[in-house]
C-alpha cells in the first residue's frame, strides 16, 4: 500500500487587496501568467500574476480581494475568480469625462514572524511563507515595516523579535533591490514563533524577549559579584530594602459577652438536675400523662 507524503504547512500568510491593471497574458499548462501593475495612490508597482484558466483574460482594471502575494519578485496568485473583479470601462478611469473610482492604497494583511526590530522599535522586518498554488508551493516573503512619523502613531511600538504577529499595512514603495516598504496600520502578537518555523525561516539566535533578556542579564552578573567578594575576603551581602520600617500593630483584645447595661460578665447558671453523693438523680422525673380510654357499657334488657 502506497502512502502519499504529507505537505509541510506553515501558520503564516500574506494577502493583498487593491487595484491592479492586467496586461497581456499567456497560457501554460492551464495556468494564466499575467504581467500587471499594482496601482498605489500616486505610483504603480510591477508584479506578476498567475491564475487558473484555459483562455487569455480580458485586459483592464481589476479589483483584487485577499489574493496571496509573495515578494522578491512580486508575485500574486488568484485562487478564486471571485477574488478578481473586472471594472467596467465606463468607470475604470480610461475616459476622463466619465466618473471613476477613487484611487486607493494597496492594502496588505498577513501573519508573519518579526525577524528584526530596530532599537527604537519603530521599524523592523516581518517574514513568513505563503502558498501560491500547487505548481509553485510555499514561497518565502519579507516586508520592511514601520510606523508613520505623525502623532497618531507616536505611542505605537513593535513587539519583540521572533514573535508571531498578525498585521495590516499599506504599500509605500519598492526600492531598487526589490524590498517592499510598508506602513503599519495594525499589529498584535499571537504567540512566540515555534522553533520549527524559526528554523525554516533561517532565524537563529537573535534578540529574545524583554523578559528573558532582563532575567539573563541579572543572572550573568551574579557569579561576577560573588567572585569579587571572595577575592576581597568579604562575604557577599544580601540585598536589603532601604527605608523599610516594620509596621506597629495594635494589641489584640479578646471580646467578652456582658449583660445588658452592665460590665460584669455573665456567669454560667446552675444545672437543673443535681446529683447526689451516689450519683443518683435527686429530682423525680415527670411521669407521663396517662391516655384517656373510653369504655362502652352493656345495656341490660
Amino acid at each position: 500500500m502506497s502512502t502519499s507524503a504529507r505537505s509541510t504547512k506553515f501558520p503564516t500568510t500574506l494577502a493583498i487587496s487593491g487595484d491592479m491593471v492586467f496586461g497581456p497574458s499567456t497560457v501554460r499548462d492551464n495556468v494564466l501568467e499575467i504581467a500587471g501593475h499594482i496601482l498605489n495612490a500616486k505610483t504603480s508597482i510591477k508584479a506578476l500574476l498567475s491564475m487558473w484558466g484555459r483562455n487569455p483574460i480580458t485586459e483592464g482594471l481589476y479589483l483584487l480581494t485577499q489574493c496571496a502575494m509573495a515578494t522578491h519578485p512580486l508575485r500574486i496568485n488568484i485562487s478564486e475568480q471571485m477574488c478578481a473583479r473586472l471594472v467596467p470601462e465606463d468607470f475604470d478611469g480610461s475616459i476622463p469625462e466619465n466618473a471613476s473610482l477613487i484611487p486607493v492604497l494597496a492594502y496588505l494583511s498577513g501573519i508573519g514572524v518579526l525577524k528584526q526590530v530596530d532599537p527604537t522599535k519603530k521599524s523592523g522586518i516581518i517574514t513568513g511563507f505563503v502558498f501560491l498554488g500547487r505548481n509553485v508551493g510555499w514561497v518565502e516573503w519579507s516586508l520592511h515595516v514601520s510606523f508613520e512619523d505623525n502623532p497618531r502613531w507616536n505611542h505605537w511600538l513593535l513587539p519583540s523579535p521572533r514573535s508571531l504577529v498578525s498585521f495590516d499595512a499599506v504599500i509605500d514603495r519598492v526600492d531598487e533591490e526589490g524590498n517592499v516598504h510598508c506602513s503599519l496600520r495594525r499589529i498584535f502578537v499571537i504567540d512566540a514563533a515555534s522553533q520549527a518555523l524559526l528554523t525554516a525561516l533561517k532565524i537563529d539566535g537573535g534578540a529574545k524577549s524583554d523578559r528573558a533578556s532582563l532575567i539573563l542579564g541579572y543572572r550573568s552578573k551574579r557569579p561576577l559579584e560573588t567572585a569579587s567578594s571572595v577575592q576581597d575576603g568579604t562575604s557577599p551581602t544580601k540585598p536589603t530594602l532601604e527605608g523599610f520600617q516594620r509596621p506597629t500593630l495594635p494589641p489584640l483584645t479578646t471580646p467578652t459577652k456582658t449583660t445588658n447595661g452592665d460590665d460584669v460578665p455573665l456567669q454560667p447558671g446552675a444545672p437543673r438536675m443535681t446529683r447526689g453523693a451516689a450519683g443518683s438523680v435527686t429530682e423525680t422525673p415527670p411521669s407521663p400523662t396517662p391516655t384517656q380510654q373510653t369504655r362502652k357499657r352493656a345495656r341490660l334488657e
